[in-house]
């Protein structure tokens, strides 16, 4: 089961823990607030192939205070980028909250599936999120 992360500041842990081991490669389901296009060249291997994205955590699941949010860059095929973007008439804008699957490797988060939620979905994850079954489902995502 891939490791459920809501709050984005946490992403940087999971990223430390999978490139601890050389070839590690970690799956992670993000839900987070589409924030823009942003470049690549921070990468450690620069791919022509990759467009890079912004991310924030979405204050509507976080349950600390708003200025927690985080912005995280994350990696998008451009073949992924041109079915979600360019070919797609419902594609994310800013503010837009997306569930991302995503794998962690080389201490790189690259994309491998977008799908944008609408507002009922968003609050019916909410409401499920904040019951006891669904605390339960985030302690066992994280292995806890």
């Amino acid at each position: 089961m891939s490791q459920v992360v809501l709050n984005l500041g946490e992403l940087n842990d999971i990223i430390d823990k999978a490139t601890a081991v050389q070839g590690n490669l970690v799956r992670v389901r993000v839900i987070a607030q589409f924030h823009g296009l942003c470049n690549t060249n921070d990468h450690a291997t620069v791919d022509p192939e990759y467009i890079g994205l912004l991310f924030n955590t979405v204050p509507y699941f976080h349950h600390l205070d708003t200025n927690g949010r985080n912005l995280s860059k994350m990696i998008i095929d451009e073949s992924l980028y041109h079915s979600q973007f360019l070919n797609n008439k419902h594609a994310p804008q800013y503010g837009d909250v997306v569930d991302l699957r995503c794998c962690i490797m080389d201490s790189r988060v690259e994309i491998m599936d977008m799908k944008l939620l609408k507002l009922r979905e968003v609050t019916q994850l909410k409401q499920f999120l904040d019951s006891s079954v669904g605390q339960r489902f985030l302690e066992i995502s994280k292995g806890s």
